[in-house]
């Protein structure tokens, strides 16, 4: 945390992060091998109700809907967390995310790019369905995607381990 004195002051997680997220009303969260947590003052703190990931490694953060969380995780989907409670997202690309491991998500208004390791990105409307897969078949140069990023004409930027490409204006 760096203070307005610029001091620095160490928030040591006791574990790797896997992903974070700082929010646009500044809530901070992150995830390790641990669970998800919540940055509260100077402490972390895991959030609560959220058992359904007990088994599962978060791979993603982002927010969502109504001030809530979308989770991401590698093999057991996407679930959303409204400040209390959990519930699972399903989508029509369920059984492809889960058979080849989802990796990295983005949001723009009216679109969800999920990127996997073995299989390229998928892209659906903010309600989970008309899913559109883009692989090598379709131009990407690998199907293993790293990182996503919308722009602000809606186009899909999408990092790979061997490259970057672009989909230009997603859905």
């Amino acid at each position: 945390i760096f203070t307005k004195d610029g001091n620095v002051q160490v928030i040591d997680p006791a574990d790797i992060i896997k992903t974070s997220i700082l929010t646009d009303n500044g809530e901070f969260y992150m995830a390790t091998s641990r669970g998800v947590f919540v940055l509260t003052g100077n402490r972390l703190h895991p959030l609560r109700g959220i058992d359904l990931l007990k088994d599962a490694t978060v791979c993603a953060l982002t927010p969502w809907k109504d001030h809530a969380l979308l989770i991401a995780t590698d093999f057991a989907g996407l679930f959303i967390y409204d400040g209390n409670q959990i519930r699972p997202f399903h989508t029509e690309a369920d059984t492809y995310l889960c058979d080849n491991q989802l990796y990295t998500v983005a949001v723009s208004d009216d679109c969800l790019a999920l990127g996997t390791v073995r299989a390229g990105v998928v892209l659906l409307d903010k309600e989970g369905k008309n899913p559109t897969f883009y692989t090598r078949k379709q131009g990407l140069q690998n199907n293993t995607v790293l990182s996503l990023l919308f722009d602000r004409d809606a186009n899909l930027w999408v990092g790979l381990d061997q490259g970057i490409d672009c989909i230009r204006r997603a859905l």
